[in-house]
């Protein structure tokens, strides 16, 4: 066997990496998987590298069979002439193999990002050649990935659309199920038209920046002297939510505050004093969007009141599932430590409660409002609330134990949470 491995040891590693394609290729055939760019260009530079050892074993081979035929008086002149032959197409060869390997890896060369959408651990393949396109892949493993299930069009000059700093948002996207069942499409070729809308752009870059996980510290503080508020900003609860939402789907929710609508009041739901009330939809040209509003004192520093909101006059299944969404990214950021079925528990106990006990049009959700229950657990408060002609609201509060008892004693029914 030694001997064998040592009069043909040249082409064995081409041999080796000739095998390795041929298994490769059948298992992309059979199986419907795509080996990683990566590996894909490593077996082709470890092809042309094996196919070099063998044209310099065979060199090897002949310049030992010349020197025998030279000791034996064989013709020099014909030999020669037939090594000098030999060495220019062994490097011709050579020169091409590796100008076409670099040539076919530079062609077929993709950025490739692991990545997750709608819950789909999917290989994402930036392609460069026409505008820039992104292609997006089952996730297998880190050799293979499978099949296509979406894809997003981007303009000609974004750059890489999945680096650290997104540029524009897509001009087209669309994703699917592995049954080819739509999960998500969509268009922005109307902001790329000539009318740019700059606002919508720049919330659609926004949007699309990562968000890190910051949890905040909720305590409960006394402000101006008898106004409660938790210790926390505006900012601090869209940075906390959008933290959440971005570990799940790779997308912020919530604007700056900035950017949301706002209006200055001599007092509020639960403060005499001047008071901000911010507001947030995803779209302000539809009506029957789930919101987000938040009260803070007027200079902005601390929190007196969130309260989500569903306009039920509208209702949807899917409207209603956002407003769900909004809900357990709220708790998720008050409780951090319940699991998630917890947090869905919990909101959707509060919201059965407000289907439950609906109050006529002329007992409107106002400082005077008297909810059918509150839930409360480390000085953080929840009750829902939902008037005929009004929105359903599920509110958060800072609450004391004199606060409980205020409430308590107007005939609101009391419930510590359990969890966490």
């Amino acid at each position: 066997m030694a001997k064998i491995i040592k009069l043909v040891w040249g082409v064995l590693p081409f041999i080796f990496v000739s095998l390795c394609v041929v298994l490769v290729t059948m298992f992309e055939r059979i199986t419907g998987d795509t080996l990683r760019i990566l590996f894909r260009n490593l077996l082709i530079l470890l092809w042309v590298i094996s196919f070099g050892v063998v044209l310099f074993w065979g060199q090897l081979r002949f310049n030992a069979f010349r020197q025998k035929a030279e000791e034996e008086k064989a013709n020099r002149i014909m030999l020669g002439a037939l090594s000098i032959l030999l060495n220019v197409l062994s490097a011709l060869v050579m020169g091409c193999l590796i100008l076409g390997g670099v040539i076919f890896a530079i062609l077929s060369h993709k950025t490739e990002y692991v990545t997750v959408r709608n819950n789909i651990k999917l290989v994402a393949c930036i392609d460069y050649f026409s505008g820039v396109t992104v292609n997006y892949y089952q996730y297998k493993n880190p050799f293979f990935y499978g099949k296509r299930l979406g894809f997003e069009h981007y303009a000609a000059d974004t750059g890489d659309p999945l680096g650290e700093s997104p540029g524009y948002p897509p001009l087209e996207w669309r994703f699917w199920d592995s049954d080819g069942n739509i999960l998500d499409s969509g268009s922005n070729e109307a902001i790329w038209g000539e009318e740019i809308d700059e606002k919508e752009i720049q919330k659609k870059i926004i949007l699309q920046e990562r968000a890190e996980i910051r949890e905040l510290n909720a305590a409960v503080m006394n402000y101006q002297g008898d106004e409660l508020v938790f210790s926390f900003s505006i900012d601090d609860f869209v940075d906390s939510f959008n933290g959440y939402y971005w570990a799940d789907y790779e997308s912020r929710y919530l604007l700056p505050s900035s950017m949301w609508i706002s209006f200055a009041y001599e007092s509020s739901i639960h403060s005499k004093y001047a008071s901000n009330y911010y507001y947030f939809t995803p779209d302000e040209k539809m009506w029957s969007l789930p919101t987000v509003s938040v009260f803070t004192p007027s200079d902005e520093s601390y929190v007196q009141e969130i309260m989500l909101n569903f306009d039920d006059h509208s209702y949807t299944e899917s409207m209603y599932r956002l407003y769900e969404r909004t809900c357990f990214y709220t708790i998720k950021v008050l409780f951090p430590s319940f699991d998630d079925a917890e947090t869905v528990e919990l909101y959707t106990k509060l919201n059965e409660l407000a289907y439950q006990n609906v109050f006529p049009n002329e007992q409107g959700y106002s400082s005077d409002s008297i909810p059918a229950a509150l839930f409360y657990k480390d000085g953080i408060g929840l009750y829902p609330y939902f008037a005929i002609g009004e929105s359903v609201h599920l509110c958060v509060i800072p609450v004391t134990d004199q606060t409980i008892a205020a409430f308590e004693t107007k005939g609101t029914a009391i419930y510590e949470i359990p969890y966490g």
